[in-house]
């Protein structure tokens, strides 16, 4: 199962990085933003890992 929320965070990171280069912009901005957003999502998997840990101790 982790290994497939790290799959899907992966192929959603492709696709970001997919879209910033259709969009006409400064490079370092997409660049900033890319990175923003690779850390937003890898906050979030943290977040639910620990959540799944906790239910797991619970049981």
């Amino acid at each position: 199962m982790d290994e497939e929320k790290r799959l899907e965070t992966l192929l959603a990171q492709i696709r970001v990085a997919s879209a910033e280069r259709i969009i006409s912009k400064p490079q370092a901005l997409v660049r900033l933003e890319l990175v923003q957003r690779i850390i937003d999502q890898l906050k979030r998997l943290q977040r639910s890992e620990e959540q799944s840990d906790r239910r797991a101790d619970d049981r």
